[in-house]
């Protein structure tokens, strides 16, 4: 038999409660929210690059912004997601579309010059609005990028960013339900003569 995770103080449920991060095994917004075990993977010495080869993943995913009664009730919203693989950094921010706009563009080559790097590799899958926007950002930074394409069909090739995209998914579906029990305007205690006894 498994053994109930310990309880929580009530400072540490208040500070958990922040964040949500580190998921809590005894908090129930994390277990629905990010009920999915973090597979172990072996890391090999040689599998980082060196330093002045360094590698950013970008994609978009789309994050559920609503829990509509029916599929064609579900909004979402485009979020363009970011991963420096070797330090695991990640970066992500909603976007009204995937266009490769002058905003898009900063978000993504500020987030690699703050990095601190000149000579970097930045991979996408083949999609066109991010290759266009990798263009954009190659364009836009002092010192370039090198531009590399996933090949197609191959989505354990892009693992670090599909990685990001299901804790920023899984951090989103944490905090949603949080945050709306907290918003939602306090029922009435007092009761109003119904139409029926008038």
């Amino acid at each position: 038999m498994v053994a109930l995770p310990a309880e929580p103080s009530a400072d540490e449920r208040a500070r958990h409660e922040l964040t949500h991060d580190p998921s809590a095994p005894w908090c129930i917004h994390c277990i629905v929210g990010k009920g999915k075990e973090v597979p172990h993977r072996r890391i090999l010495a040689d599998a980082t690059a060196p330093l002045d080869q360094h590698m950013f993943f970008a994609d978009y995913c789309f994050i559920k912004t609503n829990a509509g009664v029916t599929d064609a009730d579900e909004q979402f919203a485009t979020t363009l997601v970011v991963v420096d693989k070797d330090t695991g950094a990640v970066a992500a921010m909603s976007l009204p579309s995937k266009e490769a706009t002058p905003f898009a563009t900063e978000f993504v080559a500020s987030f690699i010059d703050r990095c601190g790097l000149a000579k970097v590799t930045l991979s996408t899958d083949g999609e066109p609005a991010i290759t266009s926007l990798a263009d954009k950002v190659k364009d836009r930074r002092e010192h370039g990028a090198i531009l590399q394409q996933a090949p197609k069909h191959s989505s354990a090739s892009m693992g670090v960013v599909e990685r990001a995209h299901w804790e920023i998914q899984s951090q989103t579906r944490t905090m949603i339900p949080k945050l709306l029990v907290r918003t939602r305007p306090p029922r009435s205690t007092t009761r109003t003569p119904s139409s029926r006894g008038l």
